[in-house]
C-alpha cells in the first residue's frame, strides 16, 4: 500500500511537472511571438519615419510653427501632405500618426484632426520623455483617444529640436499577424481607472467592461475591426464566465503572466494572459489570447490510466520510478554542469559566462549601474607547456583558477574563456576599485608558489564603462588592453581608455 501511494504520488508529481513545463513553455513561446511581432512593427514604424516624415520638406514646414499666425496654415499643409500616407498606414495596422510641439502640446492628430492644442504632459509620459532626452521612446501607452504601442521620435531642423511625432499601432496589428497562423483570438484588457483618468469621455465608447474582472476594460476597437463583432462578443462573454469561475481574482493580482484552461462547445482551450506594461514600466493590463489545446484533457486521461496501472503494480513501479527519478536528476545536474562549467578548473566556461553575464547585465541596465571587465592571459604559457608538459600546464590553469576565486567576491563572475585566457566581470565596481583588484590579482599570481609548478605571471586587460555601452564593445576593448599589456612587457595591468590611450597601474 505504501508503494502504491508512493507510485500515485509520483504520477501526480510527473503530471504537475508536465503541466508546469507546458505552461512555462507556452508562456515563453507567447512572449517570444509577441516580442517578435512588436519588434517587427517597430521596424516598420522606423521605415515610415525615415521615408515619409524625417524628410526636408516636412522638417522645414514644422520649423516655422513658432512664428506668429503660422500654426493653422502649416497644420493644414501637413495634413494634406501626409493624409494619403496615413490612409495607407491605417490599412496596415497603424492606429495613430500624431505630431506634437515642444513641451508636449498636440499639433495634429491624423485620427482626429479637429482636436489639437491640448497639453499631453499629464497623460503621455512618452512624449515628455522624448522632449527631455531627444531620443526615440517606444512602448505601450494609453492616450486621450486611443491606446497604442507607440514609437515617439524627436524631429530636428538644422540640428534644432522642433517637434515630436508618434507612429503607433493597436492590438489589432498584433492580432492580425498572430491569429493568421493559429486562428487564435487576441484581445486587450486595460485597467479601468487608467481609461477613466486619461481618455476623453466621448472616446470611452471604444471600451467594454470585462466580466472577468470589473477593474478591467476590453479594447472594443479590436473586436470591431478584426472579428465578427456581435458573434465574438457573445462567445467572449461565455468564455469569461468560465474563466471567472476559476482563480481569476487571485491570479490577476500577481504581476506576471499566467495561463488558464477552459472548455467551450466540447473543445479544450487555454487562455494566456500576457502582462502589459506601459512606457513608464507600470503594469496596465494584459494581452489576452485564446488557443485551442488538448493538453489538459489528454493529461487528465493520462493521469487516470496511470493511476489504474500504478494501483495494479504498485510495488514494482514505485521502486522503478524512484530509481528513474534519481538517475534523471543526476543526469540533469551532470549535463547542466558539463554545459556551463569548465571541467579542468571548475570555473564557468564561455557558455556559462555568457548566460551569467546576460542576467547580471539586465540587472545593471535596470539600475543604470556600472561594472569592470578583466581579460587575463597567462604569460608565456606555450613555453610552460613545451618545457614542462601539458600536465604541468593544466596544473597551472587550476592553480590560477583557485587564486582568482579566492581573491574575488561571490557577486563577481569569473570564467575560463578558453585556453589560458580567463575573464572576470566585477559587479558594481568603480574604476579605482577595479584597478586595485586587477593589481591584487596580478601580484597574487606573481607571488604564489606551488611545489609542482614553476612560477608564472599573468597579463590583464581591463575596461570600465557604464551599462549603456554594448557588452561586445567592452569585450573587444578589454581584449585590446590585454594585447597592449602583452606587447609592452607582460606581467602588468593595462586599462583601456576610450580615447585609445592606455594607462598602466
Amino acid at each position: 500500500m505504501i508503494f502504491t501511494v508512493a507510485g500515485l504520488s509520483y504520477h501526480r508529481m510527473l503530471s504537475e511537472e508536465r503541466t508546469t513545463t507546458f505552461i512555462e513553455d507556452r508562456l515563453q513561446e507567447n512572449t517570444i511571438l509577441l516580442n517578435t511581432v512588436v519588434h517587427s512593427l517597430n521596424k516598420r514604424a522606423d521605415t515610415i519615419f525615415d521615408i515619409k516624415i524625417n524628410q526636408p520638406d516636412i522638417l522645414k514646414l514644422l520649423s516655422v510653427l513658432s512664428e506668429p499666425n503660422q500654426a493653422d496654415k502649416k497644420r493644414k499643409e501637413l495634413y494634406k501632405l501626409l493624409k494619403p500616407t496615413y490612409e495607407l498606414l491605417k490599412q496596415n495596422g497603424i492606429r495613430q500618426l500624431h505630431f506634437h510641439l515642444p513641451g508636449g502640446v498636440s499639433f495634429l492628430r491624423f485620427h482626429k484632426p479637429e482636436k489639437y492644442g491640448d497639453r499631453l504632459a499629464e497623460v503621455r509620459y512618452s512624449i515628455d520623455l522624448v522632449n527631455k532626452s531627444k531620443k526615440v521612446v517606444r512602448g505601450f501607452e494609453e492616450g486621450r483617444v486611443f491606446n497604442g504601442f507607440r514609437n515617439v521620435y524627436p524631429l530636428f531642423y538644422k540640428e534644432k529640436f522642433i517637434a515630436t511625432v508618434e507612429i503607433s499601432y493597436s492590438i489589432r496589428a498584433i492580432a492580425q499577424t498572430l491569429s493568421y497562423e493559429d486562428k487564435a483570438f487576441y484581445g486587450l484588457l486595460i485597467q479601468k481607472n487608467i481609461v477613466d483618468t486619461k481618455v476623453w469621455q466621448e472616446n470611452r465608447q471604444y471600451y467594454l467592461l470585462a466580466h472577468l474582472d470589473s477593474r478591467y476594460l476590453w479594447d472594443k476597437k479590436a473586436f470591431d475591426t478584426l472579428y465578427n463583432h456581435s458573434n465574438e462578443i457573445k462567445k467572449l462573454r461565455k468564455i469569461e464566465s468560465r474563466l471567472h469561475a476559476q482563480t481569476m481574482d487571485e491570479l490577476i493580482k500577481k504581476p506576471k503572466d499566467f495561463l488558464l484552461p477552459f472548455e467551450y462547445q466540447n473543445k479544450s482551450f487555454i487562455a494566456i494572459f500576457h502582462t502589459l506594461h506601459n512606457v513608464a514600466g507600470q503594469r496596465v493590463g494584459y494581452i489576452v489570447s485564446f488557443h485551442e489545446s488538448k493538453f489538459f484533457r489528454q493529461t487528465y486521461r493520462h493521469e487516470l490510466s496511470n493511476d489504474i496501472i500504478t494501483f495494479l503494480v504498485g510495488l514494482l513501479l514505485a521502486i522503478l520510478f524512484f530509481l528513474f527519478l534519481k538517475k534523471e536528476k543526476e543526469s540533469k545536474e551532470m549535463l547542466k554542469k558539463k554545459s556551463n562549467y569548465d571541467p579542468l578548473t571548475n570555473l564557468l566556461n564561455r557558455r556559462g559566462f555568457e548566460t551569467a553575464h546576460a542576467v547580471l547585465y539586465k540587472t545593471l541596465r535596470r539600475k543604470k549601474g556600472s561594472f569592470s571587465l578583466l581579460f587575463i592571459d597567462i604569460d608565456n604559457f606555450k613555453t610552460v607547456n613545451d618545457r614542462y608538459g601539458h600536465d604541468v600546464g593544466d596544473l597551472a590553469l587550476k592553480h590560477l583558477a583557485k587564486i582568482l576565486k579566492r581573491c574575488l567576491r561571490e557577486s563577481d563572475v569569473v570564467a575560463r574563456w578558453g585556453g589560458e585566457e580567463f575573464i572576470i566581470l566585477l559587479n558594481e565596481t568603480n574604476r579605482a576599485a577595479a584597478s586595485e583588484i586587477a593589481e591584487k590579482l596580478r601580484l597574487s599570481v606573481q607571488r604564489s608558489r606551488h611545489k609542482n609548478l614553476p612560477s608564472f605571471t599573468i597579463s590583464i586587460g581591463m575596461v570600465h564603462e557604464n551599462i549603456d555601452m554594448p557588452f561586445e564593445t567592452l569585450l573587444k576593448a578589454a581584449d585590446q588592453a590585454l594585447y597592449e599589456a602583452k606587447a609592452s612587457g607582460r606581467n602588468r595591468v593595462v586599462i583601456y581608455e576610450g580615447s585609445c590611450e592606455k594607462e598602466e597601474s
